[in-house]
């Protein structure tokens, strides 16, 4: 019910660009972004739509000489996430995503294309309740109007493609839908 994000940190602490063997490859960075920065995931199920917020996560950024992203590894920290409404949905998400057993879920890309200007296409490996599956975001970045870089996208997943049963309550009077969507918008400070 969790997904795939691209260069957030919340948590880690603000770090300068790293040197690499390589200096042709770039450097990792570990970026910290604004308390305005979310990553969610949106569903539904047959009673209303449903939303639940990841506010603890990381990732290193290796970046090319010119400063576009080259690749990105994310981890988020299930047992953080949360609905906001109902210690029961919270109760349900983290089962169906198997928490106690999988307490992150990651995302490690194997390429970044640009598209278009400040738009990419990130592809990798999204693990999630233990199971691996490749995938694509679409990611766009821009500058607001405070001068700090946002990034932002979304990535449609389906539950079932990571082995996760949508969950149900009620003695399956309430039961969710097997797609979810992974929002997120990320602010540089």
């Amino acid at each position: 019910m969790a997904g795939v994000l691209l260069l957030g940190s919340l948590t880690a602490p603000r770090s300068a660009a790293q040197d690499t063997a390589d200096p042709d490859a770039g450097a990792v960075q570990s970026l910290v972004f604004a308390d305005s920065s979310y990553i969610v995931v949106d569903g539904t199920s047959n009673r209303s739509d449903w939303t639940v917020h990841a506010p603890a996560f990381s990732a290193d950024v290796r970046t090319s000489p010119d400063g576009a992203p080259a690749s990105v590894t994310l981890t988020v920290d299930v047992q953080a996430m949360e609905s906001r409404k109902s210690t029961i949905m919270d109760r349900l998400m983290r089962g169906a995503l198997d928490a106690d057993t999988h307490d992150t879920i990651s995302f490690v890309s194997d390429s970044i294309d640009p598209s278009d200007e400040g738009a990419f296409a990130a592809r990798g490996e999204l693990e999630l309740a233990g199971t691996k599956q490749p995938v694509t975001v679409a990611v766009t970045r821009g500058v607001n109007t405070t001068g700090q870089v946002v990034w932002e996208g979304s990535v449609p997943l389906l539950m079932t493609d990571f082995g996760i049963k949508p969950p149900k309550a009620m003695f399956g009077a309430l039961h969710t839908g097997n797609e979810v969507t992974v929002r997120f918008r990320l602010v540089e400070e």
